[in-house]
């Protein structure tokens, strides 16, 4: 073999080994050569290195961050942080693409993995509560009104648990693996409710209409648009998309049915009809909002093949042979050995063949190490000088506090001693007032007492004065002692008026009980017989007034004697009065308590029976 030959084969066995070096990617070229041969030893190439980073502060740029146990999307979670939480990261490391944080909350909160993109430098700002949010209606924003009703997610499941078309998986079960199916149980959650009472102060997001609306499928509708076999708890359903299914779940519903939006199905074959669905509820509104493809969201939860949808795919046959194609993909990667096994071979080869060269690496990385080294100690002593100085400056803020903290104690116990001041005041007060309020309270019942006693007296000499006039009333009139009662005697005790009136019937008149003042003690004759003079028989009624005329006198009978307020018509001078109006002075002196007795009648109807004819 000649010496060209030689040379040519020295060139691609480099070769070879310089494409096996980048072919195990950036990630191997800073570990060291042990690292590299133990693991081609084990057939499996490391996909990630580590590498150091300075402590610094930060804060939570998102509203919800999940940290990790340990770097990488596949990690169990640790905990959860929100939006402004304040962290210290302490180390760094790159899985893949993906550089992530070690960080260390506030107090110890959690400790773990984050992304770094999460993570901003610095100081987080001083508020973290939004304001002035329009929230919209206090229902789900997609609800349809209408004699519809939503009938939930287990009447769908009847016909599309099972694959349609050419998709692996029905509707219901990609429905199931969402996260909407999880919607409402979500706002139960602990790190849920600190998400809301941080970003939007309210504490019980699963009871908050705030919440709800946009996590159910139906809020704010009526019992008349929830069949019985409906249920908030199943979240972001499929009637938030497609509306109630009352009418067209027992219909063919399909994108060749053309009238299947008068059953209440949505038609979202237009991307924009689709964004104007999503985003009613994925907007600024929502604490956790953040902006995502839309079409791209559509694909990742695809379960319909509609010929006509051209916003998400040119082809639908070719879509959903993509789509199975990597469901293929995928379960076969997932099975051990095949082809995993040739390919960890294969890296194990390329390992071996670059080990040569690792070594001369492993040099290089080792002076980078001791230079690091050299500038790390630099950075600790620079750090031991800056924690020094945060000693003596925290000693004097522990001075300045213990100050503050006697002082504060001072003003403290001052404090209580006008208040107990205050209080000894306040307790001789409410005492005097309460003797005062004693004595007023004796002096208010003797006052009751008094009165009580003169009532008495009062109604006594009432009942006593009543009496006497009942017996005077009872008693038989004497000529001798009464001048009266030789008139009474040849007069009936009740005289019947208006005999002949054309409008009322004719009534007795109790002449007796007028006159001897049964009913009005201060009543006398000349109260109706007015020309009376002296001790002088008087007139009757008719020998003046001409009562119960007929109809075709000059005036009718209706506006003398008894009318009501009215004049008798007589002489110029004569006093206007009549029944009525007597009776309503006396019924004045009733309400008054000036005198005794019944209500005297104040209505044509009480004495007269109306004349029907």
């Amino acid at each position: 073999m000649s010496q060209i030959d030689r040379d040519q084969l020295e060139r691609k066995g480099w070769m070879a080994n310089r494409t096996a070096w980048r072919g195990a990617g950036a990630a191997h070229r800073v570990q060291s050569r042990l690292a590299v041969i133990a693991l081609a030893t084990l057939l499996l190439p490391i996909l990630f290195s580590v590498a150091s980073a300075q402590e610094f502060d930060g804060y939570v740029k998102p509203t919800a961050l999940n940290v990790r146990a340990e770097p990488g999307a596949k990690s169990s979670i640790a905990g959860i942080l929100l939006k402004y939480d304040p962290v210290v990261v302490t180390g760094e490391r790159r899985v893949g693409k993906t550089r992530w944080y070690s960080i260390k909350a506030s107090g110890d909160y959690v400790t773990g993995w984050v992304a770094a993109r999460f993570i901003a430098r610095g100081d987080a700002p001083a508020s973290t509560q939004e304001v002035n949010i329009d929230y919209g209606a206090h229902e789900t924003p997609t609800l349809l009104r209408g004699d519809f009703k939503y009938v939930g997610v287990r009447v769908c499941a009847d016909c599309h648990s099972d694959s349609t078309g050419d998709f692996p998986e029905g509707a219901v079960p990609v429905w199931q693996s969402h996260f909407h199916s999880q919607a409402h149980k979500t706002l139960q959650r602990d790190y849920t409710k600190k998400i809301a009472q941080k970003t939007r102060g309210v504490d019980d997001p699963a009871n908050d209409w705030r919440c709800v609306k946009c996590h159910q499928a139906a809020f704010g509708a009526g019992p008349e648009q929830t069949a019985s076999s409906y249920r908030a708890e199943e979240g972001v359903s499929c009637e938030v998309c497609h509306g109630p299914g009352s009418v067209y779940a027992d219909e063919e519903h399909g994108p060749d049915v053309p009238n299947r939006e008068a059953m209440g199905f949505r038609v979202l074959r237009d991307l924009s009809d689709r964004r104007e669905v999503c985003t009613s509820c994925h907007n600024k509104a929502s604490p956790t909002f953040i902006g995502f493809d839309l079409r791209e969201f559509s694909r990742k939860i695809a379960h319909w093949v509609d010929k006509d949808d051209a916003a998400y795919y040119a082809e639908y046959g070719e879509e959903a042979g993509r789509r199975a194609n990597a469901m293929a993909e995928a379960e076969k990667s997932s099975k051990p050995g095949g082809d995993l096994t040739a390919a960890a071979g294969a890296a194990a080869a390329s390992a071996a063949k670059a080990a040569e060269q690792a070594a001369t690496e492993a040099a290089r990385a080792d002076a980078a190490a001791a230079k690091a080294a050299s500038e790390a100690a630099e950075i600790a002593a620079a750090k031991k000088a800056e924690q020094t100085n945060a000693s003596v400056a925290a000693a004097q803020e522990q001075e300045m506090a213990a100050k503050n903290a006697e002082m504060q104690e001072a003003a403290r116990q001052k404090a209580a001693a006008d208040a107990r001041a205050s209080a000894d005041v306040a307790t001789a007060q409410a005492a005097i007032k309460a003797k005062q309020a004693e004595a007023n309270a004796v002096a208010a019942k003797e006052a009751a007492d008094a009165r009580t006693r003169k009532a008495a007296a009062d109604a006594a000499a009432k009942a006593k004065q009543a009496a006497q006039q009942a017996k005077t009333a009872a008693a038989p009139p004497s000529p001798a002692d009464n001048p009266l009662a030789k008139y009474l005697d040849d007069v009936d005790d009740t005289i019947r008026m208006n005999t002949d009136g054309k409008k009322y019937k004719s009534f007795k008149f109790p002449h007796r009980k007028h006159a001897t003042g049964a009913l009005y003690n201060d009543i006398a004759c000349q109260t109706c017989h007015h020309t009376q003079e002296g001790d002088d028989s008087p007139q009757s009624c008719n020998e003046c007034h001409n009562i119960g005329g007929d109809a075709d006198e000059e005036k009718a009978k209706k506006f003398y004697a008894h009318a009501k307020g009215l004049d008798f018509g007589g002489a110029t001078a004569q006093e206007e009065i009549s029944c009525a109006s007597c009776h309503k002075a006396v019924n004045r002196l009733l309400a008054a308590g000036e005198r005794e007795g019944e209500k005297a009648p104040v209505k044509c109807t009480q004495c007269h029976a109306r004349d029907k004819k």
